[in-house]
């Protein structure tokens, strides 16, 4: 008879433990599942701060940068040009010197030309 009675009370425990057990794993799925939901949206709300804030500072430079960039790009546009320029005129002035020194009739002397950068334009000075 005791016998009995603690076979039928370690079949209830036994029981017992099995629902126990499987309600235990039952909540922390569910805790980890929304935990991983939590971190996700946390994540999420995260990029979106950076976002914003990455956006009005985008929104902000620009604006106040637009003129001078615009500025920038003529001037720019303008020094290219120059350069262009300058770059065919040294051309003729090299082609016209090869040319001159090259003939054996000539016995000038060479002087060459130093080229000196003064207020954004070449001037020539002999050295």
């Amino acid at each position: 008879h005791i016998c009995d009675d603690a076979s039928k009370i370690l079949t209830a425990t036994r029981s017992c433990f099995g629902h126990t057990s499987i309600d235990y794993t039952y909540q922390i799925n569910v805790l980890y599942n929304q935990h991983k939901v939590e971190l996700i949206e946390l994540f999420l709300s995260y990029i979106n701060f950076h976002k914003a804030f990455f956006h009005q500072g985008y929104e902000l430079l620009s604006i106040d940068t637009e003129k001078d960039f615009n500025s920038i790009t003529t001037e720019l546009a303008k020094m290219r040009q120059e350069n262009v320029q300058k770059q065919k005129i040294l051309e003729k002035v090299h082609d016209t010197n090869q040319k001159r020194f090259s003939s054996p009739k000539d016995n000038m002397t060479c002087f060459p030309i130093k080229l000196k950068l003064s207020s954004s334009h070449y001037s020539r000075q002999v050295i």
